[in-house]
């Protein structure tokens, strides 16, 4: 899977290059369950590759549009390749303020146009916990099991999310984040299996 997902990027910076103009590139803030594929190379399964809305300058937005255009899906792209390209809002889930400056880039492949980036652990782990669906929480307990996320790099990432959000009482989204939030620091503290 890591393969397929790894080609399916090389084809969008290669139709890319097509219609960027000198100089320019597009920042893929990657998220989901593909970029944990991508980054700890693990047997696990997905049809999409979800990237964070983040276009800025108007060349960072002709150029996604053109990437969702020929990749997103139901194209033939997304057909032949058995992938498609899913744009997410930041605030769907929400990303912690300042998260693109923990960003890292990992691949080690010659990219003309992309520049594919991986959240920091613990603000990725906080787009799991609003939804907290079966496969957010298996995500999750692979990021714990494996070391990459605390409970304190969780809090502060998570405080970070919803900083312009009403308290838990007024805001059920909220309130569910940080409920998946608890269940997750209870299995760091624990070990056992509370999610």
């Amino acid at each position: 899977m890591r393969d397929q997902i790894l080609n399916f990027l090389k084809e969008i910076d290669e139709q890319l290059a097509d219609y960027a103009q000198p100089g320019e590139y597009l920042d893929l803030y990657l998220i989901g369950r593909s970029s944990l594929i991508l980054r700890l190379d693990l047997a696990l399964t997905t049809d999409d590759v979800d990237i964070v809305r983040m276009s800025t300058s108007r060349g960072d937005q002709n150029l996604e549009e053109r990437a969702i255009e020929l990749f997103g899906e139901g194209t033939p792209n997304a057909l032949r390749l058995g992938l498609h390209l899913e744009r997410v809002s930041q605030g769907l889930p929400p990303l912690p303020q300042g998260f693109k400056k923990r960003c890292t880039e990992e691949l080690q492949e010659e990219w003309r146009v992309i520049r594919p980036k991986f959240l920091e652990f613990n603000d990725f782990a906080v787009t799991k916990l609003k939804r907290f669906s079966a496969k957010d929480r298996r995500d999750l307990k692979i990021l714990c099991d494996k070391g990459l996320i605390t409970a304190a790099g969780l809090e502060k990432a998570i405080d970070n999310a919803y900083v312009f959000h009403a308290d838990e009482d007024e805001d059920s989204h909220r309130k569910d984040a940080y409920g998946a939030f608890r269940k997750v620091c209870a299995y760091l503290e624990t070990g056992e299996a509370a999610f």
